[in-house]
């Protein structure tokens, strides 16, 4: 299928040192059992677009990404992202069986094994203190998310980025619970790891607090700020891969890699702005708020936009592989509209996804270094490794978590 060779195949790490590759396997069946996982999530309430779309998202090479609609839950439809693949297999969980709880607000602490090395349990604590025991019948199953919200596991696991420009002061798109808790439970009873070196940084993490700004790139230009030697002018492909964009940032951005993305502002005013993180705003007033001259911020957009009038991105001094809009406005008679609203964002990369994590087979059995299966234990999702190389695709951990928690969960069952 055509997703396989973006997904498995290695690059170099940003050192050039050594490629990095996925397991071939892993990575075939998660691409090929996607389509039927869909068909069993439609069949629970899950609502897709079903292909009349296909997007793309940043770090995409081509048209690859289908919609989620959203999601009926007892007769009521929710109508976000979340509903499709969260809220509905929730509640197809709860329905299943009436003992069957959610454990809010509990943290994992530790696994139980017996004298035989099985894993038969998990000891937890629940946010008063009270200590909590849970005995499985069958199999415990890590879906316990990756560690990067733990910038300290990100700096000492580090083997991609240059150990000079990923400091300890980068934030996350990530939730504070990202902090691979999961895998250092697992280690404890004998897990194997992998790729453990890989953190895949968010090039649209918002500048003040790391969370994920969204949008796309193919109609943004991004332009590297004050007070850099760089200042006011473009410095990578927009449309790259995020390692490719989150690398630009932290060698040609400010401080932690600060960028500044501009876009047409379209039909939004200042009323629209937020604080430390976008403003909508005249060339002269761009100007001021970025400190760079205004001349400077013509003459880059003015270049980018020509070429893109031309068909003929390829020319300009830093080529984009992939453009859907002009950047500024122009009058009638093609001069530079400098009343037109631009779009200023304030960015930085965040750490997003980790591509380390427990060694595990095609049926998610967890496995310890010399290959053996942890009896009792199996893993899908972000605390697993061996699926995405080392620069994770968007979208494609969607996919990889419900496929294999599916996988995981029919095995467990199976015992």
């Amino acid at each position: 299928m055509i997703h396989i060779p973006q997904s498995r195949n290695g690059r170099l790490n940003s050192l050039d040192s050594y490629w990095i590759y996925s397991d071939i396997d892993l990575v075939r069946q998660f691409v090929e059992q996607i389509g039927d996982t869909k068909a069993w999530m439609a069949d629970q309430g899950s609502i897709f677009d079903w292909g009349t779309t296909c997007n793309t998202l940043i770090g995409c090479m081509w048209q690859r990404i289908n919609t989620f609609v959203g999601g009926t839950v007892d007769g009521v439809e929710d109508d976000s992202k979340y509903g499709c693949y969260f809220a509905v297999p929730i509640n197809t969980v709860l329905k299943a069986n009436e003992a069957n709880e959610v454990m809010y607000r509990t943290t994992a602490k530790s696994l139980i094994t017996d004298d035989t090395g099985r894993v038969t349990g998990v000891t937890c604590e629940m946010y008063d203190g009270t200590p909590v025991t849970l005995h499985a019948n069958k199999a415990v199953i890590l879906a316990t998310g990756g560690y990067g919200a733990n910038i300290d596991m990100v700096l000492e696991t580090n083997e991609y980025w240059n150990k000079d420009e990923l400091s300890a002061n980068i934030l996350t798109t990530n939730r504070s619970l990202a902090q691979g808790e999961g895998i250092t439970m697992a280690q404890e009873v004998g897990a194997a790891v992998t790729g453990m070196g890989f953190t895949q940084l968010m090039p649209l993490g918002w500048a003040d607090d790391g969370k994920l700004a969204g949008g796309k790139v193919e109609d943004v230009i991004f332009v590297s700020p004050a007070g850099t030697e760089n200042e006011g002018k473009r410095f990578v492909d927009e449309s790259a891969e995020r390692d490719v964009l989150s690398q630009g940032q932290l060698t040609y951005g400010g401080e932690n890699g600060l960028t500044i993305q501009l876009q047409n502002g379209g039909e939004h005013t200042s009323a629209d702005n937020r604080e430390g993180k976008e403003y909508f705003c005249t060339l002269a007033e761009a100007a001021e708020l970025t400190g760079i001259s205004a001349d400077t911020l013509r003459e880059t957009i003015m270049e980018y936009d020509t070429a893109y009038f031309n068909g003929d991105l390829a020319s300009l001094d830093v080529p984009k592989s992939a453009a859907s809009a002009p950047i500024s406005n122009y009058n009638e008679d093609g001069s530079f509209n400098d009343e037109g609203i631009l779009s200023v964002r304030y960015l930085a990369p965040s750490t997003h996804h980790t591509m380390g994590g427990l060694v595990v087979d095609e049926q998610r059995h967890v496995l310890t270094e010399d290959g053996s299966v942890i009896p009792g234990l199996y893993a899908a999702g972000e605390a697993t490794g061996g699926f995405f190389a080392g620069n994770r695709l968007g979208g494609n951990a969607i996919s990889e978590i419900l496929v294999s928690g599916r996988i995981a969960g029919q095995a467990a069952a199976a015992e």
